[in-house]
């Protein structure tokens, strides 16, 4: 009976997420113009989920002196890398909790967009989100980055990491902030030449 008991526990925390909280700056544009970065700290919560899913929590989100609340994106995937980071993509509608007039404004909710690029590591997060907020008849455009940019080891893997990388193109020559997972990537060194690797 007892093992059962122990089994059943040991199932039990298992099956509850990983959580962490992340505390760092935030910076926001709007509608294209200068990022302003908040004086506040704002705390990002993330939890995995026993199915590799993350759940993503930008709590007590604010711009411009508006308060909106927490934001929350579920079933984000993450895609873990060689090199020990995690990378986060998702375009979704993600729910707005503790929130004010604002909020109710925005029917409890906002679509947001997790940029490529955005990832942690070594207990570092960063993110760049995309919120479209279609408030009173009129669309503002916000752009929020979350922490400091994260940088893989790519200048690591082209010519013995002695040569600065100047750019990182997919195979159909769009630029990359990183390489991308499972395909070719373009390494343009800045003494020009450039460089084909495959990233697994």
């Amino acid at each position: 009976m007892r093992k059962i008991f122990t089994l059943i526990a040991m199932v039990t925390m298992a099956m509850n997420a990983i959580a962490a909280d992340y505390t760092d700056r935030l910076s926001i544009s709007l509608n294209g113009g200068e990022p302003t970065v908040s004086d506040a700290t704002v705390s990002v919560n993330y939890k995995e989920g026993s199915d590799g899913l993350y759940e993503i929590v930008l709590k007590n989100f604010s711009f411009s002196g508006l308060p909106i609340g927490d934001v929350t994106m579920t079933d984000v995937k993450g895609d873990d890398d060689s090199e020990g980071f995690t990378w986060f993509q998702t375009d979704q509608d993600a729910v707005i909790t503790n929130g004010g007039s604002i909020a109710s404004l925005l029917g409890n909710k906002v679509h947001v967009t997790i940029k490529e690029g955005s990832c942690m590591k070594d207990g570092k997060l960063y993110l760049e989100i995309s919120l479209p907020v279609n408030i009173m008849g009129g669309t503002i455009n916000v752009e929020a980055v979350f922490g400091t940019k994260l940088t893989s080891g790519v200048s690591s893997v082209v010519a013995g990491g002695n040569d600065e990388v100047k750019g990182i193109y997919s195979i159909d020559g769009k630029r990359l902030d990183t390489m991308k997972k499972g395909a070719i990537n373009i390494i343009r060194r800045v003494d020009g030449k450039t460089v084909k690797v495959l990233k697994k």
